[in-house]
Protein backbone atom coordinates (compact mmCIF):
# COMPACT_ATOMS: atom_id res chain seq x y z
CA UNK A 1 0.00 0.00 0.00
CA UNK A 2 1.33 3.40 -0.71
CA UNK A 3 1.97 5.19 2.39
CA UNK A 4 1.98 9.55 1.29
CA UNK A 5 0.80 12.44 3.01
CA UNK A 6 0.26 14.75 -0.15
CA UNK A 7 -0.34 13.58 -3.54
CA UNK A 8 -0.98 16.31 -6.23
CA UNK A 9 -1.06 16.44 -10.16
CA UNK A 10 0.60 19.43 -11.65
CA UNK A 11 1.23 21.17 -15.74
CA UNK A 12 4.11 23.15 -16.48
CA UNK A 13 2.95 26.87 -17.27
CA UNK A 14 5.97 27.27 -19.73
CA UNK A 15 8.60 25.49 -21.67
CA UNK A 16 11.36 24.26 -20.45
CA UNK A 17 9.32 23.96 -17.03
CA UNK A 18 10.21 26.46 -14.35
CA UNK A 19 6.88 26.89 -12.82
CA UNK A 20 3.82 24.54 -12.32
CA UNK A 21 0.22 24.84 -11.78
CA UNK A 22 -1.62 22.10 -9.12
CA UNK A 23 -4.64 21.06 -10.58
CA UNK A 24 -5.50 18.44 -7.74
CA UNK A 25 -4.24 17.56 -4.53
CA UNK A 26 -5.08 15.59 -1.77
CA UNK A 27 -2.94 16.18 1.58
CA UNK A 28 -3.63 13.84 4.38
CA UNK A 29 -6.81 13.08 2.97
CA UNK A 30 -8.30 16.27 2.60
CA UNK A 31 -8.97 18.02 -0.82
CA UNK A 32 -6.67 21.22 -1.49
CA UNK A 33 -7.57 23.60 -4.57
CA UNK A 34 -5.04 24.77 -6.83
CA UNK A 35 -2.44 27.01 -6.33
CA UNK A 36 0.83 27.76 -8.91
CA UNK A 37 4.74 27.15 -7.23
CA UNK A 38 8.57 27.57 -8.80
CA UNK A 39 10.43 24.34 -9.76
CA UNK A 40 14.11 25.51 -8.89
CA UNK A 41 15.48 24.03 -5.74
CA UNK A 42 12.42 21.05 -5.51
CA UNK A 43 12.61 17.64 -6.02
CA UNK A 44 9.16 17.93 -8.57
CA UNK A 45 12.10 19.45 -11.27
CA UNK A 46 13.22 16.12 -11.65
CA UNK A 47 10.42 14.83 -13.78
CA UNK A 48 10.58 17.03 -16.37
CA UNK A 49 13.86 15.19 -17.47
CA UNK A 50 11.71 12.42 -18.73
CA UNK A 51 12.08 9.69 -16.08
CA UNK A 52 9.97 8.85 -12.93
CA UNK A 53 12.18 9.07 -9.60
CA UNK A 54 12.04 7.89 -5.91
CA UNK A 55 13.92 9.91 -3.20
CA UNK A 56 13.36 7.51 -0.22
CA UNK A 57 14.48 9.93 2.44
CA UNK A 58 16.19 13.07 3.54
CA UNK A 59 14.42 15.53 0.66
CA UNK A 60 14.23 18.15 3.37
CA UNK A 61 18.47 18.22 3.66
CA UNK A 62 18.81 18.19 -0.39
CA UNK A 63 16.25 20.76 -1.24
CA UNK A 64 15.94 23.99 -0.38
CA UNK A 65 12.43 24.69 -1.00
CA UNK A 66 11.80 21.97 1.51
CA UNK A 67 13.50 22.78 4.40
CA UNK A 68 10.61 23.78 6.20
CA UNK A 69 7.92 20.88 5.87
CA UNK A 70 8.20 17.54 7.03
CA UNK A 71 8.65 15.28 4.15
CA UNK A 72 11.25 12.76 3.96
CA UNK A 73 10.75 10.79 0.65
CA UNK A 74 9.28 11.54 -2.75
CA UNK A 75 8.51 9.82 -6.18
CA UNK A 76 7.60 11.68 -9.12
CA UNK A 77 6.24 10.89 -12.57
CA UNK A 78 6.40 12.60 -15.42
CA UNK A 79 2.96 13.16 -17.27
CA UNK A 80 3.15 13.08 -21.36
CA UNK A 81 1.06 13.79 -24.22
CA UNK A 82 0.00 11.76 -26.94
CA UNK A 83 3.40 12.77 -28.62
CA UNK A 84 5.30 11.45 -25.90
CA UNK A 85 6.13 15.51 -24.56
CA UNK A 86 6.08 15.80 -20.65
CA UNK A 87 3.19 17.99 -20.12
CA UNK A 88 2.90 17.69 -15.99
CA UNK A 89 4.18 15.68 -13.41
CA UNK A 90 2.44 13.71 -10.63
CA UNK A 91 4.29 13.98 -7.09
CA UNK A 92 3.68 11.93 -3.83
CA UNK A 93 5.93 13.40 -0.86
CA UNK A 94 5.05 11.01 2.23
CA UNK A 95 6.47 12.83 5.71
CA UNK A 96 8.28 9.86 6.90
CA UNK A 97 10.62 7.35 5.81
CA UNK A 98 10.00 4.58 8.58
CA UNK A 99 11.02 1.02 8.16
CA UNK A 100 11.16 1.25 3.91
CA UNK A 101 13.71 -0.72 2.07
CA UNK A 102 14.61 0.32 -1.46
CA UNK A 103 12.24 -2.88 -2.76
CA UNK A 104 9.63 -1.52 -1.00
CA UNK A 105 10.71 2.30 -2.52
CA UNK A 106 10.64 0.72 -6.09
CA UNK A 107 7.23 -1.43 -5.65
CA UNK A 108 5.81 2.18 -5.07
CA UNK A 109 7.50 4.23 -7.42
CA UNK A 110 5.89 0.91 -9.89
CA UNK A 111 2.03 1.36 -8.62
CA UNK A 112 2.78 5.68 -8.92
CA UNK A 113 3.84 5.34 -13.04
CA UNK A 114 0.34 3.06 -12.87
CA UNK A 115 -1.33 5.67 -11.44
CA UNK A 116 0.01 8.70 -13.50
CA UNK A 117 -0.58 6.38 -16.43
CA UNK A 118 -4.22 6.02 -16.04
CA UNK A 119 -3.83 9.94 -15.07
CA UNK A 120 -2.84 10.47 -18.28
CA UNK A 121 -4.97 8.30 -20.28
CA UNK A 122 -7.93 10.58 -18.42
CA UNK A 123 -6.29 13.51 -19.72
CA UNK A 124 -5.91 12.39 -23.24
CA UNK A 125 -9.79 11.57 -22.90
CA UNK A 126 -11.09 14.80 -21.74
CA UNK A 127 -8.85 16.33 -24.16
CA UNK A 128 -10.16 14.53 -27.31
CA UNK A 129 -13.60 15.12 -25.87
CA UNK A 130 -13.13 18.85 -25.39
CA UNK A 131 -11.98 18.84 -29.26
CA UNK A 132 -15.46 16.53 -30.57
CA UNK A 133 -17.47 19.44 -28.91
CA UNK A 134 -15.69 22.39 -30.11
CA UNK A 135 -15.95 21.66 -33.95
Amino acid sequence: MLQFDHVFIAHALDQPPTRVRVQASWNRGEFRKSWDYELEGNPCLIPYDGEATLIPCDITKIFETKKNFSYESFVGVPLKDADGEIYGHLALYGDRNGDRTIDDGRHELEIAKLFANRAQTEARRLDRESKMYQG
